[in-house]
């Protein structure tokens, strides 16, 4: 009796072992099972970001609105898009930080949803007649810089929040807009 007793307690041991040993293995399959969710999911969302800024007629009276085109380059439509953004022109040497603020104008629902690869074009703003000064100073001594810059917020087909941000110098020669290296990021 003494030895079926202590053959079954070892087999007993012997079976939480195998158990211990499968739920490790079972929890390192979840975690595997996990990452690859995750990694489906972001292969299957919606990427969206800037795709190009207009380029101002920089002359003299000169009210060219500058827009911006933004592009869903994921496999998904990006929901709920929400954009804000302007352009601001100040003094070179003086530091640049973009504020947000919410979105001027909400998009209409017909267009608050960006189906995959599919582009939308969206004002910033509708600069004030320049006058003589402010011409030279942007083109001429480069005094004046002019920056544009906007925050996309949308959730993808799982509902997972994202946003986009993106800043943008006017090149001194005017032949085009140069990225900055701050305030542009994407989750």
């Amino acid at each position: 009796m003494i030895v079926l007793t202590a053959g079954l307690l070892l087999c007993a041991a012997f079976q939480v072992g195998i158990m211990s040993c499968q739920s490790r293995i079972l929890g390192q399959q979840t975690v595997i099972l996990d990452r690859t969710i995750e990694m489906s999911r972001n292969d299957q969302r919606a990427w969206v970001g800037p795709l190009k800024a207009s380029l101002p007629d920089i002359k003299k009276g000169s009210t060219a609105p500058i827009t911006v085109t933004i592009r869903n380059s994921g496999k998904s439509p990006a929901l709920g898009l929400e954009f804000a953004g302007s352009c601001v022109a100040q003094p070179s040497d003086k530091p640049f930080a973009p504020t947000y603020g919410p979105s001027r104008e909400p998009l209409p629902a017909s267009r608050a949803v960006l189906p995959p690869d599919t582009e939308l074009t969206v004002p910033l703003c509708t600069p004030a007649p320049l006058t003589e000064e402010e011409v030279k100073g942007i083109i001429e001594s480069g005094k004046t810089a002019v920056y544009a810059y906007g925050k996309i917020t949308y959730k993808d087909v799982f509902r997972r929040p994202h946003h986009t941000t993106f800043a943008y110098l006017l090149n001194p020669s005017h032949s085009g807009w140069r990225a900055l290296n701050a305030y542009n990021e994407m989750d």
